[in-house]
This record gives C-alpha cells, structure tokens and sequence, in this order.
C-alpha cells in the first residue's frame, strides 16, 4: 500500500521550474500527474532563467533546474522534488523495505543520465554526436548500463518495482528511458531500447497506467509522443 500527505496546507499551487523538455523534470511532471497533485508547469528559457536567478539570488544559495516553488520557498534537486511530487500524491510505498527498493530503482537511474550527461561537454558537434552514437554500441557505456538495468527489471517478480501498486520508482525509470528515445539528445540510437525485454515490458506496463497514460494522451508528435506514449 502506499501513503499520501493529508495534513500538509500548500496555500498556492506549487510551481515547477525546468526548460521546455522531458529531461530531469518529467518524471516530478508525471508524479504530480499520476498523484492528482495540481502544479503550475514553467518553462525557462535562456533569458528567464537569468531573470530568475536574479530575483533569487540573495535568498536562494543553490539555483538549479529543476526547482519547485511551494509556498514561497524554493527547492532543487530532482529526486527530492520527485519524492515530495510522490508523497503528496500516494505514490511511495507505506512498508520501509518497499521504500528502500523504491529508492535503490531511483538512484539506478543516475547511471543512466549519467552516460549520457558526460557528451554535453563536447563542443565539436560532430564529436559529440560520434560520441552518443557509439554509446549505445556494442561497448558502449550506455549498453554496459541498460544490460545492468534490464536484468533488475527482469527480476522483479511483482507487478511494479515496489509490489503491486505504480510508485516513483517506476514513474523515474519509465521517464528516464523515455529520454534516451525521445529524439531531442541528438545522435542517440532511438531504437536502442529494443532488444531489452525487460525494460520494454516495464516500460508497457507503465505507459498503459491509466494514470501514466492520460497525461500523453494529446500528444501526436515531439519529445513527449516519441519516448513516453
């Protein structure tokens, strides 16, 4: 079973800063959704990002993305702002070993971001794009990664990774596979994700959550159409 927040008072709608893609932010996107949690999505660009830095800069010591705004106050880094999207919206698990394997899923999937992150700091851009390319290889690290995560998922002998019920471990790695298809990393192989039939089956099953599934149901083309419909 899981739990949800009852006694915490948001006295205004909590405000979700990131750039205008999938990225860190859309598995806190889709927590809020699944959870019935309203939120106020905004996408920064390179100008209000500025803008916003500014504004905070005096009362906020770390200003990255993405960053939630509840009530006046202002908080980064995505796994606790996904953990706090999951608790208000019933999506971690009551039983501490369930939360334990639902955290160990969520810091899995670093190493995935992770393989990729390390070519944003490649200027030549056909470098860069030789570089995503030959890590989903056959040697690639991306491949060592995804061979790692496609066997835990083949263990998993419920019906989600926390038992029986969709929670946040499974939102991250759904949203953190989708990344990696979505088509807006270029010179990822976007059929990278085929063969494993691991990922693929949990990746179905969370994509047809009716509460997965409503949140992508208008989209036709894009990012959000291409890895996560």
């Amino acid at each position: 079973s899981c739990y949800k927040l009852r006694n915490h008072i948001m006295s205004t709608v909590p405000k979700l800063y990131y750039w205008g893609m999938p990225g860190r932010a859309e598995y806190i996107r889709l927590a809020f959704h699944a959870g019935g949690v309203e939120f106020e999505n905004i996408a920064v660009t390179g100008p209000s990002y500025g803008e916003l830095k500014a504004s905070l800069s005096a009362t906020v010591p770390q200003i990255n993305l993405p960053m939630l705004e509840v009530n006046g106050q202002h908080f980064v880094e995505s796994k606790a702002i996904l953990r706090y999207a999951g608790a208000m919206g019933g999506l971690i698990p009551s039983d501490p070993l369930q939360q334990l394997k639902m955290d160990e899923a969520i810091c899995m999937t670093e190493d995935v971001f992770g393989a990729v992150f390390a070519t944003f700091s490649i200027k030549d851009e056909a470098e860069k794009l030789a570089a995503r390319k030959a890590l989903s290889g056959p040697e690639g690290k991306l491949t060592a990664v995804l061979k790692k995560f496609d066997a835990y998922l083949s263990g998993c002998t419920t019906a989600f990774i926390c038992g029986d019920e969709l929670s946040i471990a499974d939102i991250a790695v759904f949203c953190v596979m989708g990344n990696m298809v979505a088509g807006f990393l270029d010179g990822l192989d976007l059929d990278m994700l085929k063969d494993y039939a691991g990922i693929q089956a949990m990746r179905k099953k969370v994509a047809t959550h009716a509460k997965v599934a409503s949140r992508y149901e208008n989209e036709t083309e894009g990012p959000l159409f291409n890895g996560f419909k």
